[in-house]
């Protein structure tokens, strides 16, 4: 029954029950039922102590709103009860019996039929709000409804979905935010999907023919920690810009050595390839500005009208690599008239910039070198051994005659002379020199088994084989004894070529001893084993020799033996220590001889 007349108070209890400790006086927090103790009014709070209701203001004081106080503190396991009253006040009202579906209650209720209203437009759409009546949703067409705001709609949602032409946040600060637990689609049908700030486009991304295309207006900047671009299903990484900014290329791990890297540590065969057309050029440039020739300082740079690499250094081709294998490394261009045009290396320049160098630094006993190799093999790697008169490599110095690079001045080669063998390769070093005629002659040669010949002579048996120069001191002795003899001074030295022997010798004595007979003095090496004179010359100082003088006195070696005698040059008579010498005799000699 509805209630007519002064509204009425209803109470609504809370209790909350506490078990004491010893001398608790406070009660607050949660209770033994897990409430939190509240309340808004003291004077509808009850207190009881163990089932007795104690008296407000002198039992107890309830003032906080979220404790109660005792005036003497309890029993251990005293129970304290609190039960809190809120108050409400019971407006008029009305009430529905429920075989009466007529009317919907306006503090909520179940409609069971449809609400149906006009079909309206957007200046008067058929549900609106109170004091806003251009403001509401109607329905626009079949199966459609319309969103309207101050007689002008904005949104429309059928059976395509939602359609507006803008959306836009009601506040100036704010964003537009779309949160969808799937996939979120934007569907230009042929259209362009256009990016603006303040009316001006700044980039969009377009439909062309079916190609996906990013077009900026100015710059396109990716912002994040990694930004990674895929094949179709996302299984296959393509790039990655990293958040250090490296871009990587066809691999995810950044190796650290530079902000770009091509590759990966797979077995794939090619890193980067670069296209132009059958006769077009492709070039990398590396430049320190942005105008002129600074653009391209430097550059590498493959022609494919005749199939060359260029390596560019200071905006001039340097290093050139041509469709031979060629190699030209130049400052003044490419010569190529030298040696028929076909050097495997050519370096090229003015002063020094045309010397080829090799430098090798380490604390090791080898230096640097050059290595000339020949095999009768066509393919890297495999072996066929070089024959008999092979040349293993060459040295030419060559000169403009005015026509062209390719006249001889000089040539060394080094020639297989014998049989190769494994670890054996007997070689000469042949070195000619062009004496005024179309091409070099053969001027020296060092042969394989050691020795010099000269002059295009290959013989072993003329080949000069030894050169040495030398000091040593002779020795003097009297029918082959040295007993007793006293040298003051005693000197030689000598020079051999080949068997070839010059020796200058000198002996002061201070006694001869007691020993007669023939006299001898040693030689640095032996004489040649013949039958016939090998040397001989006559002594160019003499002094206390007997009344005889420098012209009538000779020096011979002896056949076979290191050691030559004092003889007189006009009988040929060998002198003797008896008749000849004294006990303070000089003598000096230079001689000639063959060894043996």
């Amino acid at each position: 029954m509805p209630y007519i007349g002064k509204s009425t108070t209803i109470g609504v209890r809370q209790r909350y029950m506490y078990t004491a400790t010893a001398s608790q006086t406070t009660f607050s927090g949660t209770d033994t039922q897990n409430l939190t103790l509240t309340y808004t009014d003291s004077n509808f709070v009850d207190v009881y102590l163990n089932g007795v209701l104690l008296k407000t203001g002198t039992d107890y004081t309830a003032t906080s709103g979220t404790s109660v106080v005792l005036a003497s503190g309890a029993v251990a396991d005293d129970i304290v009860e609190i039960i809190v009253y809120d108050t409400f006040a019971v407006a008029n009202f009305y009430n529905r019996t429920d075989s009466d579906s007529r009317y919907v209650n306006i503090d909520g209720d179940t409609m069971t039929g449809a609400l149906a209203g006009t079909t309206g437009g957007s200046a008067s759409p058929s549900f609106t709000f109170s004091g806003d009546t251009d403001t509401g949703i109607f329905r626009t067409a079949a199966n459609t409804i319309g969103f309207t705001a101050g007689g002008t709609e904005t949104v429309q949602i059928g059976s395509f979905g939602v359609a507006a032409d803008t959306l836009t946040n009601k506040t100036a600060s704010g964003g537009i935010t779309i949160d969808a637990a799937g996939d979120i689609t934007l569907d230009a049908d042929g259209g362009d999907v256009i990016f603006k700030d303040g009316g001006s486009e700044k980039g969009r991304f377009t439909n062309n023919s079916g190609t996906f295309t990013i077009d900026a207006n100015t710059n396109l900047t990716f912002r994040g920690g990694v930004q990674t671009f895929d094949n179709a299903d996302g299984s296959t990484e393509y790039m990655r810009l990293n958040s250090d900014g490296d871009l990587l290329l066809g691999s995810s791990t950044d190796a650290g050595y530079g902000p770009l890297q091509i590759g990966s540590t797979s077995t794939a065969s090619t890193i980067a390839q670069f296209l132009s057309a059958t006769d077009g050029v492709n070039t990398i440039h590396f430049g320190d500005a942005t105008s002129g020739t600074a653009r391209y300082r430097g550059y590498i740079q493959y022609n494919h009208n005749g199939d060359k690499l260029t390596f560019g250094t200071s905006a001039s081709d340097t290093v050139i690599i041509d469709s031979s294998g060629r190699v030209t490394i130049s400052q003044v261009g490419t010569d190529t008239t030298i040696s028929g045009g076909q050097p495997g290396l050519q370096v090229t320049g003015s002063a020094f910039d045309g010397f080829l160098s090799a430098v090798r630094r380490d604390n090791g006993a080898f230096g640097s070198g050059l290595m000339l190799a020949k095999s009768r093999n066509t393919t890297a790697d495999n072996f066929t051994i070089v024959q008999d008169s092979d040349t293993l490599g060459s040295i030419l110095f060559i000169g403009d005659d005015g026509t062209d690079l390719d006249t001889y001045g000089a040539l060394i080669f080094a020639k297989v002379n014998g049989t190769p063998a494994a670890n054996d390769m007997p070689t000469d070093l042949i070195f000619s020199t062009n004496g005024g005629s179309a091409s070099p002659t053969e001027r020296m040669r060092i042969l394989s088994g050691g020795g010099l010949t000269f002059n295009g002579d290959t013989a072993t048996a003329n080949a000069l084989d030894d050169y040495e120069e030398g000091t040593y001191t002779p020795s003097l002795s009297i029918s082959g004894s040295t007993s007793g003899i006293s040298i003051n001074a005693s000197n030689g030295t000598y020079t051999k070529i080949g068997r070839l022997v010059v020796v200058t010798l000198r002996i002061n004595l201070d006694s001869k001893g007691s020993n007669s007979g023939r006299i001898t003095a040693t030689l640095p090496f032996g004489c040649q084993n013949a039958s016939v004179q090998h040397g001989a010359a006559a002594v160019y100082y003499l002094f206390n020799f007997s009344s005889l003088t420098d012209g009538n006195v000779g020096f011979a070696p002896e056949t076979n033996l290191a050691q030559g005698a004092l003889f007189h040059t006009s009988s040929g008579s060998d002198l003797t220590a008896d008749t000849n010498i004294n006990n303070n005799s000089q003598f000096a000699v230079t001689i000639s001889y063959v060894t043996n």
